[in-house]
């Protein structure tokens, strides 16, 4: 909680809004529709972060280990 105090306000909600995107981008690969089009598609999820101040969009590194998504396919596979 320490590196938090230290951060101002907006880095903070710049740290929440990552953290948001960063858990719906789990959420989507762990959806039973999105695992089908990754694999038979090669659909790919992106996290971006838009910035309302320049307009830009800003994407978010979040990786995934091979064994990572293949523990991912197989417990939330439904098909």
């Amino acid at each position: 909680m320490g590196r938090w105090k230290e951060l101002s306000e907006g880095e903070r909600a710049l740290k929440l809004v990552e953290a948001n995107v960063r858990q719906g981008v789990k959420a989507l690969r762990e959806n039973a529709v999105v695992i089908e089009g990754m694999r038979e598609r090669g659909v790919v999820v992106h996290g971006l972060v838009h910035d309302v101040g320049t307009g830009l969009l800003r994407e978010l590194e979040i990786e995934e280990g091979k064994e990572e998504g293949e523990m991912r396919v197989e417990a939330f596979n439904t098909s």
